[in-house]
C-alpha cells in the first residue's frame, strides 16, 4: 500500500477501488467488512469526528470530564500540566469524540506519549495515576479511538498503547487488549457516620493504634505552602528508601501544589511533641478523597500517627461529603500494604493494565514488568544513600 501512496494514490482512495472490486465478487461479505470498517471511524454517518484538542479547547475537556460518570482528577488537563512539568519526556494529548452538529464532546481518551530509550516509547492513559478510565458513551465505545490512537502510534514511534482502568470498566472485555495484574485499589464508601465505619476497623491494627495515638497527643494541621509539601516529602522519600522504592521527583509534587487549589489537594501533617512524625498528600475531585503519597518517620511509627493521619482523613473526606475515600493502588509485590489496607475495611479490587500491542515482541515488557520491580528494588537495598536521589531521577525518566 506504501508503493501505491507513493505513486498518487492515497491509502483511502485504494480501499474505496478495493471496496468497490470485491462489491462485485462478494457483495454480502464486503458489506459486513464495510460496516464494521465504518464503526471504527469518525465519519459523517454516525455524526462524530474524533479529533485531538486544542490548548483553547482544553476548558471544553474539563467541562466534560465533570459531568461524566467516570471523570477524575486524572483526566483533568491540570495532570496534563503537572505531568509536562515535571516529566519532559511525558507529553499529553485529549482524544475527542465531538458531535458534528454541536461540536460538543460526547466521549474521550487522554493518552501520553513516554519516550524511553530503556523501555521503549508507548502510550499510557494515563502516566502517575491509580486508575483512568476511557470516558466513553452508550452511542460511542472503544472502537471509535483506534483510527487516531494507530496515527499517534505511528507519530511517536510507539508500539504500545497501555490503558490503566478500574477494576469495574467494560474496556477490560474487549478480546484485542492483553491483560496483565499488577496492582489492587482499595477503597472506603463514605455511606455511613465515622462511628460506624469505625466498628469496622480492625481492632489490633487499626483501633489499638488509633487508641495509642491519643494518649501520645498526636495531632493533625492541613496546609498548602512549600513549607508542608517539602516536610511530607522528606517523611515520604524516607518510607520509599526504607521499602527500597525510587524517590520521587520532589519537582513533581512541586508541580501538584502550583496546579492544585486546596479545594483539590491537601497537605497532611501529623505532630508528636513538636516534630512532624507522618505526612500525606490527598487528591480531591468530584466524589472521591484520594490518599496515595503518605509517609512517616522512624520516631513516629511507634506512635499511632499514621493510622491518626489515615482516621483523620477519613473523617475529613466525610465531613466535605465525598462518597469514597481511596487508599491508591497497592503493587501485588506489596503483600504487607495490602493486608495493613484490607484491616480497614476496605473494598479490594483488581487494577488491571490493559495493553494494545501493534509489534508483539514488544509486549514482553509489560509481561516482565514484576521481575523488573524485583531488580530494581535489590539495586535499590544496595545502593548508598549518595546514589539514592540520583538513580531516583535516573528511573523516573523512563517510568510513566
Amino acid at each position: 500500500m506504501d508503493r501505491f501512496a507513493s505513486d498518487g494514490c492515497s491509502r483511502g482512495q485504494l480501499y474505496l477501488w478495493c471496496e468497490a472490486w470485491l462489491r462485485r465478487v462478494l457483495p454480502e461479505t464486503v458489506s459486513n467488512k464495510s460496516d464494521q470498517h465504518m464503526s471504527t471511524k469518525s465519519n459523517p454517518v454516525l455524526g462524530v469526528r474524533v479529533e485531538i484538542l486544542e490548548t483553547e479547547e482544553l476548558p471544553l475537556w474539563d467541562a466534560f470530564v465533570a459531568t461524566h460518570p467516570d471523570g477524575c482528577i486524572y483526566h483533568l488537563s491540570k495532570w496534563k500540566e503537572i505531568l509536562e512539568n515535571s516529566f519532559p519526556h511525558i507529553r499529553g494529548h485529549f482524544l475527542a469524540v465531538k458531535d458534528n452538529r454541536t461540536g460538543e464532546i460526547v466521549a474521550g481518551l487522554p493518552i501520553y506519549a513516554v519516550r524511553s530509550w530503556l523501555l521503549g516509547n508507548r502510550l499510557v492513559s494515563v502516566p502517575f495515576s491509580s486508575y483512568c478510565d476511557p470516558l466513553l458513551s452508550v452511542e460511542h465505545g472503544w472502537n471509535v479511538f483506534l483510527p487516531k490512537i494507530s496515527e499517534l502510534l505511528k507519530q511517536c514511534r510507539a508500539n504500545t498503547l497501555q490503558l490503566r482502568p478500574s477494576g469495574s470498566t467494560k474496556v477490560t472485555q474487549l478480546p484485542d487488549l492483553e491483560r496483565s495484574s499488577l496492582y489492587f485499589h482499595h477503597f472506603i464508601n463514605l455511606d455511613e457516620e465515622p462511628e460506624q465505619l469505625k466498628k469496622r476497623l480492625s481492632r489490633t491494627c487499626v483501633r489499638q493504634w488509633l487508641s495509642r495515638a491519643e494518649r501520645n497527643q498526636i495531632t493533625i494541621e492541613r496546609g498548602h505552602t512549600q513549607r508542608d509539601l517539602e516536610r511530607v516529602y522528606a517523611m515520604l522519600t524516607e518510607t520509599r528508601r526504607r521499602h527500597c522504592l525510587p524517590p520521587i521527583p520532589l519537582r513533581f509534587f512541586e508541580s501538584l501544589r502550583r496546579a492544585l487549589q486546596p479545594s483539590h489537594l491537601d497537605i497532611l501533617t501529623a505532630w508528636h511533641a513538636g516534630k512532624p512524625v507522618a505526612g500525606a498528600l490527598a487528591l480531591k475531585y468530584r466524589d472521591t478523597f484520594i490518599l496515595e503519597y503518605a509517609g512517616d518517620t522512624a520516631a513516629g511509627r511507634n506512635t499511632g500517627a499514621s493510622q491518626r493521619l489515615y482516621w483523620e482523613a477519613v473523617k475529613l473526606a466525610h465531613s466535605e461529603h465525598f462518597s469514597r475515600f481511596s487508599f491508591g493502588r497497592t503493587s501485588v509485590l506489596n503483600t504487607g500494604l495490602t493486608d495493613y489496607k484490607k484491616r480497614w475495611g476496605t473494598v479490594e479490587e483488581e487494577l488491571p493494565i490493559l495493553t494494545l500491542v501493534t509489534h508483539g515482541s514488544h509486549c514482553a515488557q509489560y509481561q516482565d514488568k514484576l521481575f523488573l520491580c524485583r531488580l530494581a528494588q535489590a539495586v535499590l537495598r544496595r545502593c548508598p544513600e549518595l546514589t539514592y536521589r540520583p538513580l531516583g531521577e535516573f528511573c523516573y525518566r523512563h517510568w510513566g
